[in-house]
């Protein structure tokens, strides 16, 4: 929502380190909470969102100026490979939908002979505003 505000913080879980990106509201008694909506990141790949920042940064750049030339409703730069955890690649996507530019950090199922990538909902999508 607009409201929604993300947050990156360090937290151990089961004694393992991760970088978790979140979005957060703010609760009708004033505190900000956290939502379901995130992604906990290995160092890994949190080392390989800050290695991307500039390629992801140029995407975002490049989607500007196609929204701004285009009346396309729904624009996507190719995919940036950040690492591959348990045979399960971790991608960045910036894509436009409805005049918005969003940036999509998320874990993908290999399936079939072919290598066909499906989505899993670990993962986050951000305004590029938050990004």
């Amino acid at each position: 929502s607009e409201d929604a505000m993300v947050k990156m913080h360090f937290i151990l879980y089961k004694g393992e380190p991760l970088f978790d990106l979140r979005k957060h509201f703010l609760a009708d008694d004033g505190e900000i909470k956290p939502t379901r909506k995130g992604f906990a990141m290995q160092e890994d790949v949190w080392k390989a969102v800050v290695a991307n920042a500039k390629a992801i940064d140029s995407s975002v750049a490049k989607l500007k100026t196609q929204m701004e030339s285009d009346d396309a409703e729904v624009i996507r730069m190719p995919e940036i490979k950040l690492v591959e955890t348990e045979s399960r690649p971790v991608l960045a996507r910036c894509s436009l939908y409805e005049g918005k530019i969003y940036v999509d950090f998320r874990q993908f199922d290999v399936e079939g002979e072919d290598g066909k990538l499906f989505p899993t909902k670990k993962g986050i999508m951000l305004s590029h505003q938050d990004w």
